[in-house]
Formats: structure tokens, sequence, C-alpha cells
């Protein structure tokens, strides 16, 4: 039984769908978009998929070495030119996510212009964007993960500034005490593919080699064109090292240190995710420290704000369920937030779906 499609998921007056590949053939769905490679964007994409897929280089090369998509079903878009499909002219511009994410600018033959964000952490340099200033924006598909007041989190270079705080705090202990700070291993995690500029950055200032896991690496080498020599060091060679955000616990970590037959004397570990944001700082237990840093690839509440009031559009459609509720946050917005059944092209989205003879869909009005 095929599951119903989120209407957010289709744009608008087209036959493009975002996001959407666990829901079976889309009745009157040509072309595909996949914004980034995160699981919960790409789930149900498989080899078998025969449709055209538009993405990113790097999220191309995702597809094909881990899922085994046919590359002559993938198209790849280059960040801000401009390519015409079926009449819309599309534009992928920098998510400011994980590599490789996109936001993605469809402008319809009547003129009308629509924009999905995928995933995306706002930022100013956002809005110096050339086609946010020559486009007038009508609809946005919003990333709302934290669409509440309550998420006001740093920014990534303050989030990052934090954990080295907490190292250079680190080091100026163990010095004091005649200890070596290289005795300290350091743990940050990650995803399949995102949270690499924070751990490349922390890697750069304090001026040591990442060690990955093979699976791993194999991104590293993708979205950060790292050298083969680098992926033949050893774990003991390197004193920073990642692993999946799920072995953040003392007991795997502990087991972790432990495997590394003495080498570290201890383990500060960093789990970067805007989820943080409110949490204890630290937990100690034993040999091993894990802070929790807010940092997120997502904008924060206040960003998110600053976005929309700079795109000034007529409505937004959130992609993510609003914690509190979407009254609870429409005042914050400077235009309505269409949710669902609020959707006033609701019933026309309905139709896309059910009536496969149908030709046009036409726009959110």
């Amino acid at each position: 039984m095929q599951r119903n499609v989120p209407f957010y998921k289709i744009v608008a007056g087209t036959h493009f769908a975002v996001d959407a590949f666990s829901y079976g053939d889309i009745p009157n769905v040509n072309n595909y978009f996949l914004t980034h490679f995160h699981s919960d964007h790409y789930s149900g994409l498989k080899k078998s998929f025969n449709k055209l897929l538009f993405c990113s280089q790097i999220t191309a090369d995702l597809c094909t070495s881990r899922l085994g998509v046919n590359p002559k079903h993938i198209q790849i878009m280059n960040l801000d030119e401009t390519i015409t499909i079926e009449g819309v002219e599309v534009t992928a511009v920098d998510a400011n996510h994980c590599p490789g994410a996109v936001m993605l600018v469809f402008t319809l033959p009547n003129g009308k212009t629509l924009l999905h964000t995928g995933d995306f952490r706002a930022s100013p340099a956002m809005e110096s964007y050339p086609v946010f200033w020559n486009k007038d924006i009508h609809t946005v598909y919003l990333d709302t993960t934290y669409c509440n007041p309550r998420y006001d989190f740093p920014t990534q270079d303050q989030s990052l500034e934090m954990a080295l705080h907490l190292l250079r705090q680190k080091k100026a202990s163990l010095e004091e005490a005649g200890k070596k700070f290289a005795s300290v291993l350091i743990v940050c995690g990650t995803y399949t593919i995102g949270k690499e500029k924070f751990f490349m950055g922390m890697a750069r200032r304090v001026g040591c080699a990442v060690w990955a896991c093979p699976e791993k690496e194999r991104v590293l080498r993708a979205v950060e064109g790292r050298q083969a020599q680098q992926t033949r060091a050893l774990p003991q060679a390197c004193q920073l090292h990642v692993v999946p955000m799920r072995d953040l616990t003392h007991e795997k970590l502990r087991a972790y240190l432990d495997s590394l037959e003495g080498v570290f004397s201890e383990v500060v570990a960093f789990k970067p995710s805007g989820w943080e944001s409110g949490k204890e700082a630290a937990v100690q237990k034993d040999l091993v420290t894990i802070y929790g840093i807010p940092y997120s690839e997502h904008s924060s509440f206040p960003e998110m704000i600053r976005f929309v009031n700079f795109l000034k559009p007529k409505q937004v459609v959130p992609t993510v369920d609003i914690s509190g509720g979407i009254k609870a946050v429409q005042k914050y917005f400077p235009c309505p937030l269409a949710y669902k059944e609020d959707l006033r092209s609701q019933s026309r989205v309905t139709d896309y779906f059910s009536a496969q003879s149908r030709q046009q869909v036409h726009a959110v009005s």
C-alpha cells in the first residue's frame, strides 16, 4: 500500500518532489530532488531507482558509492547555476548544513518563485545570495526543526570556541600537574556526513590529525579531499577521533580508550548538537568526560526569523512539526504559516496525487 506523501514534499505547480523517496512512484512526479545525504531525506532511495534525480556533486557521489544509484539517473546541480526543467527555472544554493546540502529555488513559468530550504542553517551570508535579490520569493518550504523561541543557541563559530576553551582549560590543568596534553584522546561525535566543520576546525586549531573509521574516512575523502596517506594513519597516531554520535556513552568510550593500549590516559569527548542547548554541560565518569556542545547545522529560532524577514515571502510552509504548535509561533513570522489543512491549496495538492490523469497542478495561491 502506497504511503501518503506529505504535501510539503511536492513543489506546488510542478511535477517535482523533494526528498521523497519512501513513497513509491509518486503519480505525476517526473523529477526528484535530494537536498542532502542524510538518511531521513534519502530514505527509500535505492539501487533500483530509475527516475531522474537532481542533487549536488557530493550528494551524487554518496548516492552512487553508498546506495548504488546508477549515475545515469543523476543530474548534478552546481551551486548558483540556473537550469530549466519542464519550463521551471531551478537554482541550487548553499544550505550551510552538511557538505553537499543545497536549498532549491524554483521559478515557475508564471513567474512565481518558491524556495525549498531542505535542512539548512540560516546565516547573514545568505542575504547576499544574488538569487534572493533578483527574485521575489512567494512561498518558503522552511526547515522548522528549531521553530520555538527557546532555541536560541550560539553561532557555529561560538560553539566551536566553547569546545576549544574547554580543551585549553584541560591543557593548562595537565601542564600544571606536569602532564602532557597529548595524552588526552579527543573524540567528536558525527553522522555519516555532518559536523565536519566542527571537528576539522577543532583539529586545525589544536594542530592534530584526525582519525576516522574506514567508512567515515571514505566520506571525508569525498567532502574534504583528504589525501590517501592520511587514511593509512594508525588511530594511535591521531589525537582527534570521530565516532558515530550513538557511541558517545561512557561505557563505549572507556572500552574504546582501553582498545588503544595505553597510548592515551583519558578521553574528552564532544557531542555537537543543537539539542544540547540548555542541557548539563559535562558528564564525567572514570577516565571519560563528555561535553554537550550546542553546535547545530539547523537554524536557531532567531536566525530562522531573520531569514524569513529578509525574504518577505507571502507564506511559509513548515517542513518539520513545530514544537508547541503553530499558533504559538505564528506571531513571530511576518507572513502566514501554511500548515497541513490550513494550506489553502491542500485540496488541489490532494487532487494531485489522486487523479493520475491530471496533467497540470496549480501553484500555491
